[in-house]
């Protein structure tokens, strides 16, 4: 029932989906005063959400810095959080723009920071059933970049990140592995990644990747050229700071 809610929830918080509410409600709506009203709310919020700058500076106020795996640290573990793949009909798999946090995780490995590779993540899709979970498949990309089944671990029933933390956490008590561990996920996901589990009672450091917005130097284009496509990348930044405030109201984080 959560995840489902999940989904309802990532479709309400999209600015496009207001933008289109209102712009319809102005053409049903007989009042005139009210008409105009609708349209200029719409106008002001694609222009606000449309804008490069303002999204950059928010994005990068919520997410972590970049960091370093200072030397000499090691963790018996990385747990690789979900999310960076699809599948087409044919049920080919496929990496996704979140791919990065692949890429940092097998970087770990292959420096000799970490021990064992934990995959987490089942299905994302809410009707569709598919033949082989996430996990799965990423199981299969590692081992094609050499790294041995035996220090690949995989929970393949979670279907979001409070999920992702206690299977996690069951499975690395079952097998003894004994803390620390790092946790690799998307930039913009880590607070709420790292509140639940904190609260799941998984001693982890974390490893953000996939960044959606960097520090780079700053173009007239950013100030005064929307972007249609940071609609979608509103609906996802909403989705952590709403998500965040409903695990915590509801014990998860």
């Amino acid at each position: 029932m959560f995840f489902v809610l999940s989904k309802i929830l990532l479709f309400l918080l999209s600015p496009a989906f207001w933008i289109l509410i209102l712009l319809g409600l102005s053409f049903i709506i007989r009042n005139q005063g009210r008409k105009k009203l609708l349209r200029i709310t719409a106008a002001i919020l694609f222009i606000v959400f449309t804008n490069p700058f303002l999204f950059n500076v928010c994005v990068r106020a919520w997410q972590p810095r970049p960091k370093d795996i200072p030397a000499g640290k090691h963790y018996s573990a990385v747990i690789l959080l979900g999310g960076m793949t699809m599948s087409d009909r044919y049920e080919r798999n496929f990496f996704g723009p979140e791919a990065d946090r692949f890429i940092q995780t097998t970087k770990l490995y292959h420096s000799g920071a970490v021990d064992k590779v934990l995959l987490t993540g089942g299905s994302p899709y809410l009707f569709r059933k598919v033949r082989l979970s996430e996990a799965d498949h990423l199981k299969n990309e590692l081992l094609a970049q050499g790294i041995p089944a035996t220090d690949i671990i995989v929970e393949n029933r979670s279907k979001n990140t409070y999920e992702n933390a206690v299977y996690s956490k069951r499975l690395l008590d079952s097998l003894k592995l004994a803390p620390p561990y790092i946790v690799v996920t998307s930039a913009l996901h880590v607070p709420r990644a790292a509140a639940v589990f904190k609260k799941a009672g998984v001693q982890a450091a974390f490893f953000p990747a996939a960044y959606r917005q960097i520090d780079h130097p700053r173009d007239i284009e950013d100030f005064i050229i929307p972007s249609t496509q940071l609609l979608s990348g509103w609906s996802t930044f909403l989705k952590e700071i709403v998500g965040l405030c409903i695990y915590r109201l509801t014990g998860r984080a």
